[in-house]
């Protein structure tokens, strides 16, 4: 990996941690930031899916050192659905930002993305 951003860690440094990582680039994020946009998900009238089934079930990521999302465009609209104003943290909205912007250049890349708890 080449490029690193811990910035949305730092200051936290002790507590529970989630990484977003592709070959060219990491985000590192204060796991309070992911848990509060993740709750801002929302189900499909048939119940979780995409990253936040793994989320609410505790698998994916947290079963495996580095697990591969599985499908990026849906990882992508979901995050893309969130309404951010409800999020707790202000920083949230950086965080957010960011794991978007990852996510559509993967894509256009067509690189995989990786997520690890730490």
């Amino acid at each position: 990996m080449s490029r690193g951003d811990d910035q949305y860690y730092r200051g936290y440094e002790g507590e529970p941690e989630i990484g977003f990582y592709t070959i060219k680039e990491k985000i590192v994020i204060w796991a309070g930031f992911f848990d509060d946009i993740m709750e801002q998900m929302k189900p499909s009238r048939y119940g979780w899916t995409g990253i936040a089934y793994y989320y609410h079930l505790h698998t994916g990521w947290y079963d495996e050192d580095f697990w591969q999302i599985p499908d990026l465009e849906e990882c992508l609209r979901q995050f893309e659905g969130i309404n951010i104003s409800e999020c707790r943290f202000e920083g949230s909205k950086n965080v957010l930002a960011s794991i978007r912007s990852m996510l559509s250049l993967a894509i256009q890349e067509n690189e995989n993305v990786w997520i690890s708890e730490g």
